[in-house]
């Protein structure tokens, strides 16, 4: 009915194992290819997200932090690395984001015998993200060699509604070469940071070891060393097809805490150390047009495939071109100008080159400007507008390449200032303990400068801690309007002001920050890990650092680590810190439950002091644990419903009730449809659906094994036919390779057939083309694997 012929073909991949992750010797290295083999800028009202994932199973989650509410993408991208020294180029469809296949945009070899791939995946998460509330959200992405894939880093850059403040934002993409590598960032005009400037800077790396190999990458910005310990596997597991780490969700600015650290070996493992990402704002000299980055990986086998940059002016990384001011405002009749900058791959200035300047759209459309650049890289466009509105300006020239680039695209606002209201919120930037008050202050003036009462005003928080938080009233008598308020949890307040101009229009301020943060200036104690989910009957270990308020370790300082509650309450260690400042305590749990664990000390000053809680899960792991799907096969005409279930047996075959498992679609047209639940009294979960579409559905089913690891089912497929008729018996005609012709009988009331091909037994099938006639000629075949052939017929 459904087959005609097939073959079947088996591939073994053989690969040298390592003596330990994240290191190989490379028998041919191909050539690797700086940052700037794909470089993207985006500038706007716009916020980044990033986040990487390494996995030993074939599906995951990457994560992607949603700014604000009305927050839309704009662009997205997905990285993928395949695993060091294994010489393997992973092909288009080989990874897939929310269930679409991912086809490469660009793919290059790296310095570790292995290959860096990047694709626009907008069309894919767009229609995912765009509906969803902000926060943290969730990508499926499946590895289908994962293995073979150390990872994929994920990078989405969002309009962004909540942010009054244009930034600027890159991505680039290469392959640094670990025997030491460089890129540049150039500002195209100069720039002054202060203590409250921030230019984030995140690095992508895979392959790296962050354990006793003592494998590790260099980073030095201006010739300042910024890191000497990038890399490891704190986006990832601690074996090779695991080994990635992205900065970006969830990671830290305020790490590694010594620049310097250059002793990784110190560490038996330092996966937390280094988060990969940095605010590089202090590394910027004021005054500066540009920023040189060098990376150096000493182990020589580690694979940093991108870097991101989040900052609040324009830039441009590699050869390239730069338009600043990127937005600007200007009374009608003044004069304003733009300079395009163009600089080489090495950050230096491209003199003497043609280069044009041009207002693509608004009041002044079609003005343009075309040069020789000067001495500095720059040309410059100054003129006055007229009219109200908002110019979008562009800048182009011809590369080393020959290609024609262009920069970034700046914006001009042209407006009337013989009325005018003006409002600004103070302190722009603040940072406040916690528990104390922190104030804003929104003052509304004329743009003569004069305090303006009465005005319908708000302040409102638009993300951290206090979000929601919001003021609404009119300006006092000198034009202010304020909002007071405290926080007991850490993070950045970004406040907005609002009020309602002359015309009744409303207009906003630039966004406030305050970094709310725990002022602790006496000795601490850092108890980790955060948390643990290790199976009842095995042993878990926490660590207590203890440090002065310098973040200097307290040695041979007595400490006590204590279940303060939970199944294995008042077990308890006490005794001396070592040379690091750590105490810690190992111990087994017996029974399932949430153990809560505390440390304590007597701090300098004599004072009792406590470190943080911490918590350990400990899983009711059942040994020799499996799970069967059933049935294994079956078949139903789209409209019908369908059962598959998941039991769950003890390795001495009795149902495991109670236990926490997963069903999920991982093929076919319903793929990504996945049932979390826990086993009923039978040690079973089912998932029920009904489709419309026709193809083989194939199952998966998860749960964690005795180790507390995830170990998958047997699996399981139902096929989904075309039951608007009887499906006719086909058989071939003719045997020649390029002579082959698909025949079949005569189905009573059949106005047309439809004939589906599919390449394995695993995949959904495809129409072919549709017929009135009883038979379709094939192509030449040629090539393997070959196809599988199913006629359905098909009534008027």
């Amino acid at each position: 009915m459904r087959a005609l012929c097939t073959a079947i073909a088996s591939v073994i991949l053989t690969t040298a194992l390592c003596a330990e992750p994240g290191t190989g010797t490379a028998t041919r290295v191909p050539p690797s290819r700086d940052l700037d083999q794909f470089v993207a800028t985006e500038t706007g009202l716009i916020t980044l997200s990033a986040d990487g994932l390494g996995m030993l199973t074939t599906f995951g989650s990457l994560r992607v932090e949603k700014p604000s509410l009305g927050a839309t993408v704009r662009v997205a991208w997905l990285v993928a690395a395949s695993t060091g020294f294994r010489a393997y180029e992973i092909p288009s469809g080989g990874i897939l984001l929310n269930g679409v296949p991912v086809v490469w945009d660009h793919s290059i070899p790296n310095g570790i015998s292995s290959w860096n791939h990047l694709a626009d995946v907008t069309t894919i998460v767009a229609p995912l993200l765009d509906p969803q509330l902000p926060g943290v959200l969730s990508v499926p992405v499946e590895e289908l060699q994962t293995l073979l894939v150390d990872g994929t880093a994920l990078y989405v850059i969002f309009d962004d509604p909540g942010t009054t403040e244009a930034r600027t934002a890159v991505l680039a993409f290469g392959a640094q070469a670990t025997g030491g590598d460089s890129f540049s960032i150039g500002f195209g005009q100069p720039v002054f940071p202060d203590s409250n400037t921030v230019v984030e800077l995140g690095l992508g790396i895979s392959y790296g070891y962050a354990r006793s190999t003592c494998q590790t990458s260099h980073v030095t910005v201006n010739g300042i060393r910024l890191t000497s310990s990038a890399g490891g596997d704190d986006d990832g597991e601690d074996q090779n097809g695991a080994l990635m780490t992205v900065g970006g969700v969830g990671d830290s600015r305020l790490n590694p805490p010594s620049s310097q650290f250059n002793d990784p070996c110190a560490l038996v493992d330092f996966t937390d150390y280094d988060d990969e990402l940095y605010n590089i704002a202090s590394y910027i000299a004021p005054g500066s047009t540009s920023l040189f980055v060098q990376t150096f990986n000493p182990s020589a086998d580690d694979n940093i495939f991108a870097a991101t940059l989040l900052l609040d002016f324009a830039a441009v990384v590699g050869e390239g071109a730069l338009l600043t001011p990127a937005h600007s405002a200007s009374c009608i009749g003044d004069t304003q100008t733009l300079t395009l900058t163009l600089q080489d791959g090495a950050g230096l200035p491209i003199s003497a080159t043609a280069a044009s300047i041009e207002v693509i759209s608004g009041p002044n459309a079609g003005l343009r400007l075309d040069g020789l650049t000067d001495g500095l890289g720059q040309l410059a466009l100054s003129y006055s507008g007229a009219v109200v509105g908002t110019d979008v300006i562009s800048g182009s020239f011809t590369n080393g390449a020959g290609v024609l680039q262009t920069s970034n695209i700046a914006d001009l606002r042209w407006q009337d200032c013989l009325n005018g209201e003006e409002a600004e919120l103070s302190p722009h930037q603040a940072v406040t303990c916690l528990d104390s008050t922190h104030t804003v202050v929104l003052s509304v003036t004329s743009n003569s400068g004069l305090p303006l009462v009465g005005v319908p005003s708000s302040i409102l928080v638009i993300s951290g801690p206090s979000v929601g938080l919001r003021v609404d009233g009119v300006t006092d008598s000198s034009g202010q309007l304020s909002l007071s308020w405290t926080s007991s949890q850490p993070g950045t307040d970004r406040i907005r002001g609002s009020f309602l101009n002359s015309s009744g229009l409303q207009e906003f301020t630039s966004i406030a920050e305050n970094d709310w943060q725990q002022c602790v200036f006496n000795d601490r104690g850092i108890l980790g890990p955060q948390m643990a989910s290790p199976c009842a009957g095995d042993g878990h270990t926490v660590t207590l650092r203890l440090e002065d308020g310098q973040g200097n370790p307290l040695i041979n300082h007595p400490a006590t680590i204590e279940v303060i509650s939970g199944p294995n309450a008042g077990t308890s260690s006490s005794g001396l810190t070592d040379p690091l400042g750590n105490l810690s305590m190992s111990w087994p749990g017996s029974v399932a439950g949430l153990d809560l664990i505390q440390g304590s000390f007597i701090d300098s000053h004599g004072n009792p002091a406590q470190s943080n809680t911490v918590g350990c899960d400990w899983q009711p792991c059942v040994a020799g644990i499996n799970g069967v799907l059933s049935p294994a096969n079956g078949e139903h005409c789209p409209g019908e419903s369908h059962t598959v279930t998941l039991t769950l047996f003890s390795g001495a075959g009795e149902p495991v009730p109670g236990y926490q498992a997963a069903i999920r679609i991982v093929s076919g047209p319903n793929a990504g449809q996945l049932l979390v639940d826990v086993t009923d009294a039978n040690g079973q979960i089912s998932m029920s659906y009904i489709s419309q579409l026709i193809g083989r559905d194939n199952f998966a089913g998860s749960f964690l094994d005795e180790f507390g690891q995830t170990a998958e089912s047997t699996e399981a497929q139902v096929d989904w036919l075309d039951c608007s008729l009887p499906a006719p018996v086909i058989q071939i005609e003719n045997a020649g390779p390029c002579d082959m012709r698909l025949v079949w009988d005569r189905v009573d009331a059949a106005s047309e057939y439809r004939i589906w091909s599919r390449t394995s037994p695993d995949l959904p099938w495809t129409l072919e083309g549709t017929t009135d006639r009883r038979r379709f000629d094939l192509d030449c075949i040629d090539t393997t694997p070959l196809k599988l052939y199913m006629v359905t017929s098909v009534a008027p």
